[in-house]
């Protein structure tokens, strides 16, 4: 079962190469409630500072962060900023033994003052064109680690990591060991050579990559509805989010994130829509016969990412719509999930879904954002689960059991331990959380049947559950102790464990003096049934009880009391 949660499952097995330019970014934020007598600029009385790794730097970052083991080639200078960074890699779990430190480099920094949560000002210092010895330091350190990796992100601003030899070395060792390479990169041209899996420049690098100068004016951006500035003052297009931030000046967001919605709609959109998405295609195209790349994804900030192969096939996947974004980084997310996505065998369109789901998450995060694997693997659960109808639901089919049954049986071959359990789990809470991870404890992949609706029903009585069966399953899958999910219909396990066969079958406390009807079942093929003791004393039941006394409170002190919160305004 290639899912796009397996898919997110596999990336802690696997080991990335980034190469690029390392940035420390400071953050020095702050209140400003007066001027300053010297000047008309405010004073900004300080409240916290964060050091942050930046660039390539935050690529490694967000790859370690999504529990891929990480070597990171980068270059430093014998600074203040360079050791900070060296710290602040360290404490994401990098090894920052792989940073080459030349005496003529000065470690690129970016320092951002901000004013209850508006930039005032950001510094930018250091330059990293290092001399002979650190690029041959850096090439033998790529030969070096070349062979230990699953998948490569180049990630080059273009401030002299990536020098021609180093280009030329990396081309050499990827012609002789083929594996995914993304390129990310301000200056394309220079890796014309390289047959990468994939680029992902945002549509302005593309198109001054490909010499394209015509620009596509959004009627609500002519009559200024967008501003074609981002906070920093940089004209758009020139945001420091890599790849997801920007757009060409004149190009703007319209109220459509899918074009077909643009059609449906029969507004006057639909022709500029059309021409926009026509001409990134064109833009596309060029990209791929000047590049010996085997795909493009233009990013196209928060209209979401244009793919086109070599086949000539292309592909829209619109953004999800975020309020108040922040950009510093998505970029960085985009690539990191999607890089992983395709060293796990992943399609190269689900690749792309799951990179905007990372990016989506970062775009929420304040500074240089990270995102987390149990972040993103939440994220995934959910789009996945709500994207099937009631009647085209994942895990209720037998098409579902069919493929788990023939994936467990692949583990069982190479001797993995199969432990199973089965529940409701109608409100999720800490109870649940940590006997599903005593259960994984016991074996080496966990899988948990979850009652339908209708199941549920029938054994908790009306008004069960309060959560569907497809938000329950999204929730429980997303839980990192749990390695696959299946729905069953029937009052007892007892037909799924025959066919799913686990090692173990696992039951809460509160079955400690019942029978089990499954246990035969068990018994049959020589499984075996553990009973873990109940974690506290929460259950669902106590939670929705819970929740109908505050209501009933609420509802019979009157409107006031939930005006105040709910306990009348007193401490």
């Amino acid at each position: 079962m290639t899912t796009a949660i397996n898919l997110v499952r596999h990336f802690r097995h696997l080991r990335a190469l980034v190469i690029g330019d390392a940035m420390l970014d400071t953050y020095l934020e702050g209140s400003a409630a007066r001027l300053c007598s010297e000047g008309p600029v405010p004073v900004v009385r300080k409240t916290a500072e964060h050091r942050i790794p930046g660039g390539a730097a935050n690529t490694a970052a967000n790859l370690r962060a999504l529990d891929a083991d990480v070597i990171f080639l980068g270059l430093i200078g014998p600074d203040i900023a360079g050791t900070l960074l060296r710290t602040a890699l360290r404490q994401q779990g990098i090894n920052d033994q792989w940073l080459v430190e030349d005496s003529t480099a000065q470690t690129l920094h970016k320092l951002r003052i901000l004013a209850d949560g508006q930039y005032v000002v950001r510094f930018d210092e250091g330059t990293t064109f290092g001399g002979i010895e650190s690029q041959q330091r850096l090439i033998a350190m790529l030969e070096e680690t070349y062979p230990l990796c699953d998948l490569v992100i180049v990630s080059d601003y273009h401030y002299g990591v990536l020098s021609d030899k180093l280009i030329e070395h990396l081309r050499i060792l990827h012609n002789a060991q083929p594996k995914p390479l993304l390129i990310d990169s301000k200056a394309l041209y220079r890796f014309r050579d390289l047959e990468a899996t994939i680029v992902t420049p945002n549509l302005l690098e593309a198109q001054l990559l490909v010499g394209e100068t015509t620009r596509y004016d959004d009627p609500a951006a002519s009559a200024g509805q967008y501003s074609r500035d981002d906070p920093c003052g940089r004209p758009a297009g020139e945001t420091e989010g890599r790849p997801m931030a920007g757009r060409p000046q004149g190009i703007a967001p319209t109220q459509y994130d899918d074009p077909a919605a643009a059609v449906a709609d029969g507004s006057a959109a639909v022709t500029g829509r059309s021409e926009f998405f026509a001409q990134v295609e064109r833009v596309a195209q060029q990209l791929l016969t000047t590049l010996k790349a085997h795909h493009v994804a233009i990013t196209l900030a928060e209209h979401g990412v244009f793919l086109l192969d070599r086949y000539g096939s292309t592909t829209y996947i619109p953004a999800h719509p975020v309020a108040h974004a922040n950009d510093v980084g998505a970029g960085d997310s985009f690539a990191s999930a999607m890089a992983l996505s395709l060293a796990a065998r992943g399609t190269l369109e689900e690749a792309a879904r799951i990179g905007i789901d990372a990016a989506s998450i970062a775009v929420t995060k304040q500074r240089t954002a990270i995102v987390q694997y149990q972040e993103l693997l939440q994220r995934v659960s959910l789009r996945e689960y709500t994207a099937y109808g009631s009647s085209d639901r994942p895990g209720h089919d037998h098409d579902a059991l069919t493929r788990l049954s023939s994936l467990l049986d692949v583990e069982r071959l190479v001797g993995r331990r199969i432990v199973f359990t089965n529940g409701v789990f109608d409100i999720l809470h800490a109870g649940h959380v940590q006997f599903l991870r005593q259960a994984k404890a016991l074996g080496d992949m966990l899988v948990v049947g979850i009652n339908s609706d209708r199941g549920t029903q029938r054994l908790k009585g009306a008004g069960r559950p309060i959560n569907n069966e497809r938000d329950r399953m999204a929730l429980v899958e997303a839980l990192d102790a749990v390695d696959a999910v299946i729905l069953f219909d029937e009052d007892t396990p007892t037909e799924l464990i025959r066919a799913l066969r686990p090692a173990i079958h696992v039951k809460g406390g509160d079955y400690a003096d019942e029978a089990l009807p499954e246990a035969e079942a068990v018994r049959e093929y020589g499984g075996q049934i553990i009973i873990l003791p109940l974690v506290g004393t929460m259950s669902t039941s106590t939670v929705i009880d819970r929740i109908s006394e505050l209501s009933y409170e609420a509802d019979r002190r009157g409107p006031m009391y939930r005006a105040q919160g709910g306990d009348g305004g007193q401490a």
